[in-house]
């Protein structure tokens, strides 16, 4: 989101800033705007939170109050925003159970009806796909200028989910280990590739400059644990390479990788669920002047 296509036409500006990469724009901005100073930002703006409010106008009484609890649910279901966080929410659910399936039924030290778990693994990583590649089209029309690389990560990942899906191709099947390679390990590592980059904007875009991490922000720790979820999904998909014909690699590289992988995306989405909750505005500064006689 630009900053000049958030700001009134008759507001005075007066700084951008923001991590400089190349083309992108600055991320916050300082404006005035009939005697007030806002301080705004993108992320905010686009997630329909309150901006920081320094008034200038004379005020009687006290200044509005803060809420100081966060609201931990919520069903605002008009907000596409809050679509967006529960959506993926779901989909990180889909993705611990293929998690726990994987590591501690069909891949740990006692596997129990393996093949079972194999197919539970299998149907949630599609479901897990699926709630994710809906998530990211959310994510996509939340923005009037979109950053698309969540969406194209989210397309390339759903395609090895529909390929490890029960019957659409043998498990059992791993001689052909191209085709493995070719559609299954190498389009997850592609694709979370994709989550790595849209979860480092996700941080550089709070962040004032891109060597300042803003770890008291909720916005930042959305694309932290996004971060952390994906570098393990990636590192998921690299282990992959190595798990035909020997499957050497698969309990402490692969299947732990998406075990851990799965519940930190778990929690960037569920800290995404509460930032569209929680409203109210981070920080709010107004100055009370005693009125003139």
């Amino acid at each position: 989101m630009h900053r000049d296509h958030a700001l009134p036409a008759d507001s005075s500006f007066t700084e951008g800033s923001g991590p400089r990469l190349g083309c992108f724009q600055p991320t916050h901005a300082v404006f005035h705007h009939g005697g007030t100073t806002y301080h705004w930002n993108s992320r905010y703006h686009r997630k329909g939170r309150y901006p920081a409010v320094y008034s200038t106008v004379h005020h009687q009484g006290s200044p509005p109050r803060m809420r100081l609890l966060p609201i931990w649910f919520g069903y605002p279901f008009a907000d596409i925003s809050y679509w967006v966080g529960l959506v993926f929410t779901l989909g990180c659910v889909a993705w611990v159970i293929n998690g726990h399936y994987a590591l501690f039924e069909s891949g740990g030290a006692v596997a129990r009806n393996a093949e079972q778990a194999l197919t539970v693994s299998a149907a949630a990583a599609l479901v897990g796909g699926t709630l994710f590649e809906i998530g990211s089209w959310l994510l996509y029309w939340e923005a009037l200028n979109p950053e698309p690389h969540v969406l194209i990560g989210a397309t390339i990942f759903w395609v090895p989910c529909m390929f490890g899906a029960p019957t659409a191709y043998p498990a059992a099947d791993l001689t052909n280990d191209r085709t493995w390679d070719g559609v299954y390990w190498l389009f997850q590592v592609v694709g979370a590739s994709f989550f790595i980059a849209s979860s480092l904007l996700f941080m550089l875009e709070v962040q004032a400059a891109w060597w300042r991490p803003k770890p008291l922000l909720i916005g930042w720790h959305v694309g932290f644990w996004n971060l952390v979820g994906s570098v393990g999904f990636w590192l998921s998909g690299l282990f992959g390479f190595w798990a035909v014909p020997s499957g050497r690699y698969q309990l402490g590289g692969t299947i732990l990788s998406t075990f851990w992988g799965s519940y930190a995306f778990l929690i960037g989405s569920y800290v995404q669920l509460l930032e569209a909750v929680n409203k109210h505005p981070q920080s709010l500064s107004c100055r009370r002047v005693a009125a003139s006689k």
